[in-house]
């Protein structure tokens, strides 16, 4: 499979919330961009601009 093409793209959060991501991705030992990759899919999964994922049952 060829490598994906990933657009850098700058993201400012509250430190509150930076705080949290940082926690969340030591927990569960994901990196934060994967977490943020994941975040931005379900925003446009729930706004219909990107079709649900097809997860295994």
């Amino acid at each position: 499979m060829a490598p994906r093409k990933l657009h850098a793209q700058p993201l400012y959060l509250e430190p509150d919330k930076a705080e949290l991501l940082a926690a969340l991705s030591a927990e569960t030992r994901i990196p934060k961009a994967v977490l943020l990759r994941e975040a931005v899919d379900d925003l446009l999964t729930k706004h219909r601009k990107l079709k649900p994922a097809k997860r295994p049952k």
